[in-house]
């Protein structure tokens, strides 16, 4: 999260509901102090949408890719 600070660059994926919502929260209320000062508006930058099919129970491949976003230019970039 603190690398995506240096440059807060579109963030797009999908996950499990769970984690979509984890990371919308991680980016958009965790880095609000930083969006506020930066005057950076992350609602509209930072989408991790729901898909009801990558749930999983244990920490598998599909799991690993959920944790991945996808960036606009076409990249992917692991969270961190």
């Amino acid at each position: 999260v603190s690398y995506y600070k240096t440059a807060a660059p579109p963030l797009e994926g999908d996950a499990d509901p769970a984690t979509a919502d984890l990371l919308n929260r991680l980016y958009v209320d965790g880095l609000s102090e930083f969006a506020y000062v930066n005057r950076v508006d992350l609602r509209g930058r930072v989408r991790f949408a729901p898909a009801g099919d990558c749930y999983t129970d244990d920490f598998s491949s599909s799991t690993i890719h959920s944790m991945k976003t996808f960036v606009r230019d076409g990249s992917s970039r692991a969270l961190g």
